[in-house]
């Protein structure tokens, strides 16, 4: 009696639980509709699952092992058709659980009107609720295999487009589908960021990247490719503001390794501390990147123009070489230099007199303090410290 019950019932109860499911997840009805014959087959698994709980007592309520494949493979796909339409798999367990109690109302009533006794009753319950939980279970299975399947898929269409974007040789329709098959639009300008030498073994411990932003590993450095617009120097500097980077100057998407290029000459000045900013921009050191881009000449101009000071002692001839940059620096102006160099005023008198015995009419030639300038307001010329 009870198995004729819950047949006639079925159908009635499908219609319940599917007006309390749409209500908590409204995609529910065209997908009900798409599938309503295999979610008809429900009841070809379900009910003879619940009548042998009541037919054998020495068995076990209903588990896992015996839920059907094809009812499995039907809850699997729900969870992940949830998952590519961007849904919350937390509210569609949720309507499951809703959807069983409305089930059990049904089944209860059923089998109370069959004369089952408490304890069958109990069993019942146990049952449904068990094959509730396998359901749940392939439907986050389901929902968890589309995410992982969706990740690596985005994962390698990202590899695919960084080295599209590095290659020496850019083919700009091949940039463009590989854009569009990472999802990723392209930009008129990206910048490379450096974050570290690949060589260097320290984690990165608190980059929040932006999902624009794409990792890229290439050339001994592990960096980033970000697009170029309004408001990413404040972004990239909140984002890597613990960590540090060398960020390259923006350039046009085929030519991204220009932009890796001058940002890794210039990290070396960034580690030498000629560059202080930890979030370093290349743009605005470009006059720092072009005085040191060969240190050597560097080396031979500064010590060309402080030729003036060689027979002086040690001590002396560098007092006088503070003096002189703060005096560059400064125009002249006895009362700033004092203050830079924590001295009095009539101390930095008396050492612009030494300075003007030792060089003469250079001080006042132009084309000499540029000469000069050049030299010394940069520092000692470094080499690259890679």
């Amino acid at each position: 009696m009870l198995r004729e019950s819950l047949t006639q019932t079925f159908p009635d109860l499908l219609r319940v639980v599917g007006d309390e499911l749409a209500t908590m997840w409204p995609t529910y009805t065209a997908y009900m509709e798409e599938h309503r014959d295999q979610l008809a087959l429900a009841s070809e698994v379900v009910i003879p699952q619940l009548l042998a709980t009541v037919s054998d007592p020495a068995g076990r309520p209903g588990h896992s092992d015996t839920l059907d494949p094809a009812i499995a493979n039907v809850f699997e796909q729900i969870g992940r058709v949830h998952y590519l339409h961007g849904q919350d798999l937390t509210s569609l367990l949720t309507a499951y659980q809703s959807g069983a109690r409305v089930s059990w109302e049904f089944i209860s009533q059923a089998a109370i009107a069959a004369g089952i006794g408490p304890t069958d009753i109990a069993r019942l319950a146990q049952t449904l609720f068990t094959i509730v939980h396998d359901l749940s279970a392939c439907t986050s299975q389901g929902f968890v295999s589309e995410q992982s399947d969706s990740g690596m898929a985005a994962q390698r269409a990202r590899a695919e487009l960084t080295g599209q974007i590095m290659s020496p040789f850019t083919d700009l329709i091949a940039l463009r589908r590989a854009a569009d098959r990472a999802l990723w639009r392209l930009p008129d300008e990206v910048v490379f960021v450096i974050l570290r030498l690949d060589k260097d073994e320290t984690p990165l411990q608190s980059v929040q990247t932006d999902p624009e932003w794409l990792f890229v590993r290439v050339d001994g450095v592990v960096g980033l490719i970000a697009p170029w617009a309004r408001g990413t120097r404040e972004r990239l500097i909140r984002a890597l503001a613990s960590e540090g980077a060398m960020v390259g100057p923006p350039m046009p998407m085929d030519q991204a390794r220009t932009s890796l290029t001058l940002a890794r000459s210039a990290l070396s000045l960034q580690r030498s501390g000629l560059i202080t900013e930890s979030v370093a921009f290349v743009g605005d050191h470009l006059d720092t990147l072009i005085v040191h881009q060969r240190p050597q000449r560097v080396a031979a101009l500064r010590s060309q123009v402080l030729a003036p000071l060689d027979d002086l002692p040690q001590a002396t001839r560098e007092r006088l070489i503070e003096t002189l940059t703060s005096w560059l620096r400064h125009m002249g102006s006895r009362v700033e230099i004092a203050e830079e160099l924590h001295i009095h005023p009539q101390t930095v008198r008396y050492r612009v007199e030494q300075l003007r015995e030792a060089f003469g009419p250079a001080l006042d030639s132009p084309a000499e303090r540029a000469r000069l300038y050049l030299a010394l307001i940069w520092g000692e010329p470094v080499l690259d410290a890679d």
